[in-house]
């Protein structure tokens, strides 16, 4: 242990073993034992000993003392242990404790006690704090296409970049999955946080490679500052991850300061959820219908389901907004689940009473890809006494798009079941010809905002001219949104539309709305919409 000899010891005192600087500590602790003569461990309370080697090492060293009487002299027998394995296994614990084991990063308790520290300092001391939470964008389909390996070596090399843009005093840190944290403490002001988090962006401008494989990542990331924002740590970080948020929303690949007007919202969302879960349990919600037209003899053909929400405290909520919020918080199933329901009974009644109509209904992305849609689907067909033609289900572009062969098998397992299917807001997504082709749709829909540009100028027309000429090109009927002129209505049925909808002829209504319309009672529609005003308006537009 000591690496010195039996005869380089024998007759030499303790302090032979002691670094120099110890000595006169050790000596003092020795007369204090010998004057009260009671077992006890040497040293003090948080005080470390250490045993210096013959070759000039220092060890950790834990000395116990114990008396005794040696040829009537009284002695003191030292107990030496070596605490180097122990020391060393403490500093590993300790390390582990305090450190992500994947990247070597700070984990979330250093970051926390690190910030606590920071915010800690005396306000004259203490100059901004900025807490920046940074997530990987879609890093999930890295995982989920080439395994959590090949995503763990791509978290350490970007843990590695993330360092190099940093200063000595930043602190770095990783949460867990994809997300990190870093503190940025003693800056002048808020200005000098955009340029730093601008920097550990531009990290990921360079591909990354892994596996002989180029990744293309990106990350966004939300900021507050201390005092300016808060002055304590769960705040600080709980309104880092709600600007975290908004640069998501926004885009990705970006970053966010946060501002008061992100918790207002966040408290708007969280009544709104609370408010949407009641309306959900008490069938407080409606569908309201809007008719479809056939250009071509002026009949009504269908009605699309849209599905409105006016609350107690919240008033009208727009359905893009609750929409969203469920698709966000879980609730959209049992909302798509409702909305499937209400459209099938409704549609039923109109059966018993006469009224033959196509009944559309939107689909979400989530909806649209669950396991169990045909199952359900054709449960609510059987369940009401319909056949699965007299529902059609409208998916948007965007959403058929994002896996264009996983939603070609599920728009063919559908349509052999005999339902109907339409692509939504045509234009407005990233349709490719060749996919649009094999999807087994009977109706493309037209989005309003290329209608609402007729009469605007030649160019428009033009291509509203192509998009209708294309899809009858693939044997699909065309269906355009939002009509609202009688110009507009004259340009479609000119080049051969099949069919519109919009406030030009009626505006979405109730079912019993629906029925005077179709009776030609109806004086509160916009064109007073029955059939024969239907006839009446498409005459009219020749």
């Amino acid at each position: 242990m000591t690496g010195y000899t039996h005869s380089d010891l024998v007759g030499q005192g303790l302090d032979r073993l002691l670094p120099a600087g110890m000595r006169g500590h050790h000596q003092g602790l020795m007369q204090r034992y010998l004057q009260n003569p009671v077992q006890r461990s040497m040293g003090q309370k948080g005080v470390d000993f250490f045993m210096q080697r013959s070759d000039g090492q220092s060890i950790p060293i834990d000395v116990s003392l114990s008396p005794c009487t040696w040829q009537g002299e009284t002695c003191v027998i030292a107990f030496v242990r070596d605490l180097s394995a122990l020391k060393s296994l403490e500093q590993r614990v300790s390390y582990q404790a305090t450190h992500d084991s994947l990247t070597g990063l700070a984990n979330r308790w250093q970051f926390v006690r690190k910030l606590n520290e920071e915010l800690g300092r005396p306000l004259v001391q203490q100059r901004t704090v900025a807490v920046v939470m940074l997530d990987l964008d879609h890093f999930k389909s890295v995982n989920d296409s080439y395994g959590h390996n090949t995503g763990d070596l791509l978290l350490v090399q970007v843990a590695n970049r993330l360092r190099t843009v940093l200063r000595p005093t930043d602190l770095l840190a990783r949460l867990g999955g994809d997300e990190f944290m870093v503190l940025l403490s003693s800056l002048d002001g808020p200005g000098c946080v955009h340029p730093i988090v601008e920097r550990l962006l531009a990290t990921f401008s360079r591909p990354f490679l892994q596996n002989s494989c180029e990744f293309k990542l990106s990350a966004s990331a939300g900021i507050t500052l201390a005092p300016a924002d808060a002055n304590d740590t769960e705040t600080l970080m709980r309104f880092a991850d709600l600007a975290l948020h908004h640069a998501k929303e926004a885009g990705r690949n970006r970053h966010v300061l946060y501002s008061p007007e992100m918790s207002l919202n966040l408290h708007r969302r969280l009544r709104m959820y609370d408010r949407l879960l009641l309306a959900l349990e008490a069938h407080a919600l409606q569908l309201h219908y809007q008719p479809q037209v056939d250009l071509e003899t002026g009949q009504v053909v269908a009605v699309e389901a849209l599905l409105r929400w006016t609350d107690d405290e919240l008033g009208f909520v727009p359905p893009d907004q609750f929409v969203a919020l469920a698709e966000t918080t879980g609730l959209i199933d049992a909302l798509g689940d409702w909305v499937l329901e209400k459209a099938c009974a409704q549609l039923a009644e109109w059966r018993s009473q006469g009224v033959s109509l196509r009944m559309a209904v939107n689909l979400t992305a989530q909806q649209f890809h669950h396991e169990f849609l045909v199952d359900k689907l054709q449960g609510l067909i059987r369940r009401h006494g319909l056949t699965p033609d007299m529902l059609e289900l409208e998916l948007t572009e965007s959403s058929a798009m994002s896996n264009p062969e996983q939603a070609c098998e599920i728009m063919k397992t559908l349509a052999q079941c005999g339902f109907q299917l339409a692509i939504d807001d045509f234009g407005t997504g990233y349709s490719s010809l060749s996919y649009l082709q094999m999807l087994p749709v009977d109706r493309v829909k037209i989005d309003r905002s290329f209608v609402s540009r007729l009469g605007a100028s030649s160019d428009d027309e033009r291509l509203v001219q192509g998009i209708i000429s294309l899809i009858h090109s693939l044997r699909k009927e065309v269906v355009a949104e939002g009509i609202e002129t009688l110009q507009q209505l004259r340009f479609l049925q000119e080049h051969r539309c099949n069919s519109y909808q919009g406030w030009y002829f009626a505006r979405a209504m109730p079912a019993h709305e629906i029925l005077a319309l179709l009776s030609g009672d109806s004086t509160d529609t916009v064109q007073s919409g029955s059939s024969a005003s239907a006839q009446a308006l498409v005459a009219h537009a020749r």
